[in-house]
């Protein structure tokens, strides 16, 4: 049988007293490598951001699934966190500090998550301050344990840092540093052998070095692992479109499939990509109307597959957002967008500052100045959608009943100073005991940059396709946690 590679990943941001920049977006950065190098299908990788809570239950949710799928001594199971991390003094582990103010020990992902599955081969890897504190493959389980860790083919802990010391973020990178060199050494042709192939043990010992010497020792990743053999984790793309190929062949006719594969790897090195090129208006416009086409099709497409209209109405906007949140979208968007530095071209986004009316101090308002002093200045924020450089989409699932929840999410695709960028905001419903409301506070935009390529046409639509399912996976959920709390009330209740 065909090993399959199942994965999923956690990113912690929106923290009420540390918030974090990074943390998702080393997840969607992470999915992405996953699937062009390392041969994760994209339905196999489930994805827990912190725009739903709470979130470890949505975590145990995610792993009764893969549970379901995994074929013991057969399958890869893949766990990632990013996020904030302790270590527990007294109880002498590292331990994962979630959003909704739960935690979740690594003693806990490996004897509830790991353990229990029994895959043949079990990857974590936390980034994290504080991650690497009593790792467990050595020694630390007992022998009932430990056993199924020790029956995989490999099992690798991979941690960005030391018990004592802290896992940092880069704005440069815009990723943790840690996750970033994993990234990058997956992307990097030169960290691969003659076949094609890369380990983690290869990966790992690339992190450990840049990380430690990029930040002069303060972030020492650190890892356990036992293997057997040597498995690839990852695999170079020409690789993965060859293999099959040439194990099929006659061996006469290898050297005739290299010489296809070095033909195709010098054509690929000659399609040089020509900034000064792409940024003219011709290309821009040929280009954004490419991507109307996008929104078009992955919305039919997505409308001919969601039939169960019984559990959550979908209804699908083109015409802006439309929202009674239209201010604080907008407001969350453009200041994301400018903390990235993916501001819109041509004014498309605004930012406008208003000086407050200075009020004359007579009588109460006199008094009130002096308690409170003047009023301050504030920003207002708009979004043209109407401009030719800017399209977008609200894709929102609508509950006509208490025993469901309601979530939106919208797309915004437009055009910056060197490229084009997607923006996605998920919108999450809450029960305020008459209707579904949205917490303004709780609205997190989300980035991806992209060149102004024809091939990134293709890309694009499949990014947009991930986010519906993954909103309409992440309604199924909660639509399941909305009837336990309900179930658990009206127990209680007399």
């Amino acid at each position: 049988m065909k090993e399959k590679r199942y994965a999923i990943l956690i990113g912690q941001d929106k923290y009420h007293d540390q918030p974090l920049k990074y943390s998702n977006k080393d997840v969607n950065d992470l999915r992405k490598t996953l699937i062009s190098h390392c041969r994760f299908e994209e339905e196999n990788i489930y994805t827990i951001d912190d725009t739903i809570l709470p979130v470890a239950e949505r975590i145990a949710h995610s792993i009764a699934l893969v549970k379901n799928k995994v074929v013991a001594n057969q399958d890869l199971f893949l766990f990632y966190y990013s996020g904030h991390g302790v270590f527990n003094d007294a109880e002498e582990e590292s331990v994962l500090e979630l959003v909704d103010q739960t935690t979740l020990s690594v003693k806990q992902i490996m004897n509830e998550y790991f353990e229990p599955l029994s895959a043949k081969n079990q990857y974590l890897i936390i980034d994290a301050c504080h991650a690497g504190g009593n790792i467990y493959v050595k020694g630390n389980h007992s022998k009932i344990e430990r056993k199924n860790y020790y029956d995989s083919k490999e099992i690798y802990l991979l941690f960005a840092a030391e018990a004592d010391r802290k896992a940092l973020q880069s704005d440069g990178f815009q990723n943790s540093i840690f996750t970033h060199f994993f990234i990058q050494a997956i992307h990097d042709e030169a960290h691969y052998d003659s076949n094609g192939f890369l380990t983690m043990s290869s990966i790992d010992t690339y992190i450990k070095r840049k990380a430690s010497e990029l930040k002069k020792y303060i972030q020492i990743p650190v890892s356990e692992s036992r293997t057997r053999g040597y498995k690839p984790f990852s695999y170079l793309p020409v690789q993965q479109k060859i293999q099959t190929d040439i194990i099929t062949q006659p061996l006469k006719n290898i050297e005739m499939q290299k010489k296809k594969t070095d033909m195709a790897e010098e054509a690929q090195s000659d399609d040089k990509f020509d900034l000064e090129e792409s940024l003219k208006y011709e290309n821009r416009k040929m280009l954004q109307t490419s991507l109307q086409g996008v929104f078009k099709n992955c919305i039919s497409n997505f409308k001919s597959q969601y039939n169960d209209h019984t559990i959550n109405a979908l209804s699908i906007s083109e015409a802006g957002i439309n929202t009674s949140l239209e201010g604080h979208l907008e407001k969350a968007i453009i200041e994301g967008a400018s903390n990235f530095g993916l501001m819109a071209i041509h004014d498309i986004f605004e930012k406008t500052l208003h000086e407050p009316q200075k009020r004359t101090p007579k009588g109460l308002a006199s008094m009130v100045d002096i308690l409170y002093g003047e009023p301050s200045p504030f920003y207002t924020y708009s979004i043209n959608f109407h401009h030719e450089f800017i399209h977008s989409a609200v894709i929102k699932f609508e509950s006509s009943s208490v025993y469901n929840v309601s979530a939106s999410l919208v797309f915004l695709c437009y055009q910056v100073a060197f490229g084009f960028v997607l923006c996605s905001v998920k919108l999450l419903y809450s029960w305020d005991g008459t209707k579904e409301k949205i917490n303004p506070d709780f609205i997190s935009p989300s980035f991806t940059s992209y060149r102004l390529m024809e091939s990134n046409i293709q890309t694009v639509e499949q990014d947009i396709l991930h986010g519906m399912k993954n909103l309409q996976e992440i309604v199924i959920a909660n639509n399941e946690l909305r009837r336990k709390d309900i179930q658990k009330f009206l127990q209680r209740a007399k």
